[in-house]
């Protein structure tokens, strides 16, 4: 048995409800339970599918729309939940090497001043 797609044409076009899938034509497709049995009916699921029937072409339009837009809107702030994650943790590896250029440089002036405190007392090189 295979499963209508929500983006096909025709009468495949549908919504998802509760993981069933209600078609254009009125009629539901209920996906087995892991044991055969059918899924319980429950009343929310018949106001369901009364407005489903009851509605026109331009709300069914509008409801389509609807379900896009909110379909866009949770991937939205996935994203942006992953961006704002991606963001932390750069900015943790720039502290992170900002501390480490820090301790190079107090490292490298202490070789330095070790080295020869005055460039003056420093030898020429071997070449002269």
């Amino acid at each position: 048995m295979t499963v209508p797609s929500v983006a096909g044409a025709g009468s495949q076009r549908g919504r998802a409800y509760r993981g069933r899938m209600v078609l254009a034509g009125g009629n539901r497709y209920d996906p087995p339970d892991i044991d055969g049995a059918p899924w319980p009916e429950t009343q929310l699921d018949e106001v369901v599918r009364c407005m489903h029937e009851e509605m026109t072409p331009r709300e069914q339009a509008i409801e389509a729309r609807l379900v896009e837009l909110e379909m866009r809107l949770s991937f939205q702030e996935q994203a942006l939940a992953e961006l704002s994650e991606a963001l932390a943790d750069a900015r943790m590896a720039s502290a992170r090497n900002a501390e480490v250029i820090r301790h190079l440089l107090d490292d490298l002036g202490k070789v330095r001043s070790a080295l020869y405190s005055d460039p003056a007392d420093e030898p020429p090189p071997p070449h002269y």
